[in-house]
């Protein structure tokens, strides 16, 4: 997960909602990422740029992720939904560097709130590899079988969808 500096524990920490409030130990929070990468940089709420992005420290240590055979990422930054500018940025340095996957805040929950938006980053680049996977499965023996019988996939707005344009937006 790529996400500003100072919000590497967004995720563990949440929105501190717990289930026994009162208790004085609580298990943490289980998160879907395996490593976390914060990022130089920082817009205002109105969208200003007020640090601009280190792109060298992010392609340093995009480099040492892709070394380490991580090829998917998600990426929240603050104030994105208002100006994303920094997020399209970082995605470009992230594919240019090896990722194959890049799940932009942006793009799936174009909203103020930077929690939500960097859960459902983080759950569809989670989700993106697998799901391509059991498409390629089961797309195959149809293809190989039946070449009248194309392969249509439901959407979760219960439309129908043909593989190839089955993007990340529509099935998250």
């Amino acid at each position: 997960m790529f996400c500003d500096s100072g919000f590497a524990d967004l995720l563990r920490i949440g929105d501190q909602r717990r289930p026994h409030l009162f208790a004085l130990h609580h298990a943490p929070r289980e998160v879907h990422y395996a490593a976390v990468c914060e990022v130089s940089e920082r817009l205002a709420a109105d969208g200003s740029v007020i640090a601009g992005l280190d792109e060298a420290a992010l392609r340093a240590h995009a480099l040492g992720l892709v070394e380490s055979g991580l090829v998917t990422a998600a990426v929240s930054l603050l104030h994105s939904d208002i100006q994303p500018a920094h997020e399209l940025a970082v995605e470009k340095i992230l594919r240019e560097c090896g990722f194959q996957h890049v799940s932009l805040s942006s793009r799936l929950a174009p909203f103020i709130r930077i929690l939500p938006r960097a859960q459902s980053a983080v759950a569809n680049a989670y989700l993106t590899g697998p799901v391509e996977q059991f498409i390629r499965d089961v797309a195959t023996p149809i293809a190989e079988g039946h070449d009248t019988v194309p392969l249509s996939l439901m959407t979760s707005a219960a439309a129908w969808s043909p593989p190839p344009p089955f993007s990340q937006r529509t099935c998250c």
